[in-house]
C-alpha cells in the first residue's frame, strides 16, 4: 500500500512539473489573444478616431432627416384630411339647409292640400245645399193645387229665405229684443 501511495506521489509531482511548463505558454496565448482585441477595438491614431466621429454624425444626420421627412409627410396628410373633413362638413351643412327648406317645404303644402280639402269639402256642402234647395222649390212649384205644405213644414223652411222673426226665435230668451 505504501508503494501505491508512493506512485500517486509521484504521478501528482510530475504533473505538477508538466503543469508549470504549460501555463506559461497557455498565458501568453491568451495574453495575445487579447491584444490583438483590444487593437482591433481601440483606434491608433486620432485620425480613426475622428472618423468614427465623422461617421457617427452622418449616421445621426441621416436618422434625423428620415424622421423630419416622415413627420413632413405626416403633416401633409392630417392636412389633407383636414380639408377633406372641411368639403365634408360644407357639404353635411348644405344638405342640412336643404333638407329644412323641405321641410318647410313640406309644411307649406300640407297646409295648401288641407286649405283645398276644406275648400272642397265647403263647395260640396254648397253644391249640397243648392241641391237641396233646387229639390224644394221643384216639390214646391210641383205640388199640387189646394194641397198646400205647413207653413211650418221641413220644405217650406228650405224654400223660403229665414225671416227675421225666424232668427228671433233662434236666439235665447235673454238675447230677444223686446
Amino acid at each position: 500500500m505504501i508503494e501505491a501511495s508512493m506512485y500517486l506521489g509521484i504521478g501528482l509531482l510530475f504533473g505538477a512539473l508538466i503543469g508549470l511548463v504549460l501555463i506559461p505558454l497557455v498565458h501568453a496565448r491568451a495574453v495575445r489573444l487579447t491584444a490583438r482585441r483590444l487593437e482591433a477595438v481601440l483606434p491608433e491614431s486620432m485620425a480613426e478616431v475622428q472618423t468614427e466621429k465623422d461617421l457617427l454624425r452622418a449616421d445621426f444626420a441621416m436618422s434625423t432627416r428620415r424622421l423630419e421627412i416622415t413627420v413632413e409627410q405626416l403633416t401633409n396628410k392630417t392636412t389633407s384630411q383636414v380639408v377633406e373633413l372641411s368639403k365634408k362638413n360644407d357639404i353635411i351643412n348644405r344638405l342640412k339647409v336643404e333638407r329644412d327648406a323641405q321641410e318647410i317645404e313640406i309644411i307649406a303644402l300640407k297646409a295648401q292640400v288641407e286649405a283645398l280639402q276644406e275648400r272642397v269639402e265647403l263647395r260640396d256642402a254648397k253644391e249640397l245645399v243648392s241641391g237641396i234647395f233646387e229639390f224644394a222649390r221643384e216639390v214646391d212649384e210641383s205640388h199640387v193645387p189646394g194641397a198646400d205644405l205647413p207653413a211650418n213644414g221641413p220644405f217650406r223652411a228650405l224654400v223660403s229665405p229665414p225671416s227675421a222673426s225666424d232668427e228671433t226665435n233662434r236666439l235665447d230668451p235673454d238675447q230677444r229684443p223686446t
